[in-house]
């Protein structure tokens, strides 16, 4: 039923997304130079002559074989799924974000649980204050520190222009980009954490003399992390 859902929801994006850049004024094809019998030939050429229905059957249909149409901007007449998938973007995006999932969970989760054992000190509130601040920076404004700080003025780490070809070139955009998750996920983690160990269960355990350390990590920590695994 998920599935079934799903795939009428993306359908219904696309007609809309359709819909509303039709409903935009101009063409694709207008320049300086263009004339509307230059105009009228591309919109033949690319099927936009035709009534607004079959346009949008014939993009679902060459969207579910694979074709993205061609590049208006970028590498004018080049596949789109030719750039995205045959030139390294689609894999150097991929690598970006494990990477930076990767960090945001190895790392977001200890804190989260560090917190929340160290409830009511100088730990919990210097980690609420970071990840706090986390959450309210928007990515790229903490991309820029990164750039004018680790690259511009201490020239520990390569400023990029192009594909990433050594580690350190992968280490301000993945931190940039994981940032925000990290604190969001060690903030989650805090909150669930502080409600599993206030639970029953967990004082039982305590009461009959569990060390702390199985406490948290064995029983405690398996059920906080359902709303961060959610």
């Amino acid at each position: 039923k998920r599935i079934a859902v799903a795939i009428l929801t993306l359908l219904l994006i696309m007609t809309i997304t359709f819909l509303l850049m039709n409903a935009i004024p101009g063409s694709p094809f207008l320049t300086e130079k263009s004339t509307p019998e230059m105009i009228a030939k591309a919109n033949a050429k690319y099927g936009l002559d035709k009534p607004l229905y079959i346009q949008l059957w014939n993009y679902i249909k060459s969207y579910l074989k694979g074709d993205l149409g061609t590049s208006l901007k970028m590498q004018e007449g080049t596949p789109v799924s030719t750039i995205i998938f045959h030139q390294g973007k689609f894999e150097l995006s991929l690598k970006l974000g494990l990477y930076a999932l990767l960090l945001a969970v190895t790392l977001g989760i200890p804190l989260g649980c560090i917190a929340a054992y160290n409830r009511g000190t100088w730990i919990d509130g210097f980690l609420r204050v970071i990840t706090t601040v986390g959450v309210a920076i928007p990515t790229f404004v903490l991309a820029t520190l990164l750039l004018v700080t680790f690259a511009v003025k201490l020239q520990w780490l390569p400023t990029i222009s192009g594909s990433l070809t050594t580690w350190k070139a992968f280490i301000m955009p993945v931190i940039s980009l994981s940032f925000y998750y990290l604190c969001y996920v060690a903030k989650l983690t805090r909150t669930s954490m502080l409600d599993t160990i206030n639970q029953d269960y967990i004082r039982t355990a305590r009461a009959k003399g569990v060390k702390t350390r199985s406490v948290i990590l064995k029983h405690a920590l398996r059920n906080s992390l359902i709303p961060v695994i959610t």
